[in-house]
């Protein structure tokens, strides 16, 4: 585990290898394949990716390598989280998007500074100077909404000053309507460059033919309270069933659930990635404690439907914390005893009031809330104050690191839950 603070650097680094690791963390975000080729030999991305310096995952531009905390540890000779992975990759999209359209960044950035919002750029287009904005996101860019702010904003500044403002976007469609009438002064740009042709969502490819695993159990009841004890009595059980079984009780809680962890899969289930053959995933880098921001997990997540793609990987990693929370109080995958709160309604997007889940008890119904760290104490408040207007019996309330649960365990009514979902 990193701790916050100097930290010794114990990977020996080149002066050049820690100027071309700067410009990654702080001025290119993220480099593509070719990019990770031209700064260095194949031998050292091996070493490098192997002491968790560099990491690499597919992304809506292809696969993508990034400084990982280990390697700001390295390079800054500090454990800080530095920008999150999406900022990172914003930054990469921006940068690879520009050189495609052979728009240089401007010199001079009084433009931006003196009118631009946040996140924009000052360019030079064949047209003249233009302040852009880009954002990846998951593949889906700046949302309508988003867009139809920015007019307001900007609009004034743009028509006085002479500049144009250009929204960079991977969705070919998003945004159009909402620039339609202001498009002497605004565009909305449909742009993905990609490094690989592949997107970010995956399908699991199964086991190669010449290493079937083993069909049977994983345990027998003999060995299940020498090796599992510490597991929910639910997985205990599903330890004892064959292979197949296994499997198809995974892909039932999948559905239920719409995400699970590759961690989870191993643990709940003893399978392995390639036993959900025809399962679609999608890899990220996860700070799963917010306060946490050194400790990064490469996590890949099975999805109950494709189009799950698109949320974030926060989002997908509070669904899959959700579900370990059903299996930590032994509740088994049925609508009657379990039923999503409000992000299991809008792509993982939650409604104040709502619970992220309710268990359905003979007594009445229990909220069910996962809180990463970020939930200041007025919003926990608030949330169980709506918690008890509503009706609802004494929440259960996840945390992902003993220390938080200390804490909060003396300061809130509700039933505290380690919710190791990640490991």
């Amino acid at each position: 585990m990193i701790k916050p603070g100097p930290q010794k650097v114990t990977v020996d680094l080149t002066a050049d290898e820690r100027a071309r690791l700067l410009r990654l963390h702080h001025t290119d975000g993220a480099w593509t394949r070719q990019e990770l080729n031209d700064n260095f030999a194949l031998g050292r991305v091996i070493q490098l990716e192997r002491q968790n310096i560099l990491g690499t995952i597919q992304t809506p531009l292809g696969y993508m390598t990034f400084l990982l905390a280990e390697g700001r540890i390295a390079v800054l000779g500090r454990s800080v989280g530095g920008p999150r992975l999406s900022t990172q990759l914003d930054r990469a999209y921006l940068r690879l998007a520009l050189r495609q359209l052979d728009w240089p960044v401007s010199a001079s950035q009084a433009l931006a500074e003196a009118y631009g919002q946040e996140g924009m750029t000052q360019v030079d287009t064949p047209e003249g100077p233009a302040l852009v904005l880009a954002t990846l996101g998951t593949g889906q860019g700046y949302s309508a909404a988003g867009i139809r702010r920015v007019i307001p904003r900007q609009r004034s500044n743009a028509l006085f000053h002479g500049y144009s403002v250009i929204i960079l976007t991977p969705s070919p469609r998003r945004g159009q309507k909402a620039v339609a009438k202001e498009s002497d002064w605004i565009q909305v740009r449909p742009i993905l460059p990609r490094s690989t042709p592949h997107s970010r969502l995956q399908i699991s490819q199964g086991w190669d033919e010449y290493l079937p695993p083993q069909p049977g159990p994983f345990l027998t009841p003999e060995a299940l309270p020498l090796v599992a004890a510490n597991l929910p009595g639910w997985s205990q059980q599903t330890l004892l069933l064959s292979r197949r079984e296994r499997i198809e009780r995974a892909v039932h809680d999948l559905a239920f659930d719409l995400v699970m962890s590759a961690a989870q899969l191993q643990r709940h289930y003893a399978l392995q990635p390639e036993d959900l053959e025809g399962i679609p995933y999608v890899e990220d880098f996860i700070t799963p404690i917010n306060s946490a921001m050194a400790q990064e997990y490469r996590m890949r997540f099975f999805l109950a439907k494709k189009r799950q793609r698109y949320w974030s990987g926060p989002a997908l990693g509070h669904h899959a914390a959700t579900g370990e929370m059903r299996r930590l109080q032994h509740i088994p995958a049925d609508p009657s005893r379990w039923s999503l709160g409000g992000r299991g309604k809008a792509a993982g997007r939650l409604k104040y009031e709502e619970p992220d889940a309710i268990a359905h008890s003979s007594y009445g119904d229990v909220p069910q809330e996962y809180d990463t760290g970020s939930y200041t104490m007025s919003k926990i408040e608030t949330k169980l104050e709506t918690y008890r207007d509503r009706g609802f019996l004494q929440p259960y309330w996840g945390v992902p690191s003993a220390r938080r649960a200390r804490r909060l365990k003396a300061l809130i009514p509700a039933n505290l839950l380690l919710v190791d979902w990640f490991r």
